[in-house]
């Protein structure tokens, strides 16, 4: 750990640390975007959660239907569905 020391505009001097490896901008670059994903992830686990918990037992009869879908539309569907996600992240993005 270095330490160096400045003159503030009072004229009083004062010393700082500048820190640890990875408590540097790297770091704490790193620990917002880990804070980031981690809101995001929790949005989406309300967003999907929340249809479980308000009307139960609809979302039962539809996890029958989705289970006697085809393979090839649920993957067609999955596809979609991403799709639509990466192109919501680049408008959120740009």
């Amino acid at each position: 750990m270095t330490q160096w020391t400045s003159k503030h505009a009072g004229g009083e001097r004062c010393s700082a640390s500048k820190g640890y490896p990875g408590e540097d901008g790297f770091g704490r670059r790193i620990k917002r975007i880990m804070k980031y994903f981690l809101c995001v992830l929790g949005m989406v686990l309300i967003v999907e959660g929340l249809p479980y918990f308000a009307i139960p037992a609809k979302m039962k009869r539809w996890v029958q239907r989705v289970l006697g879908t085809p393979d090839g539309a649920l993957r067609k569907f999955g596809l979609f569905l991403m799709a639509v996600g990466l192109w919501l992240v680049y408008l959120g993005r740009r």
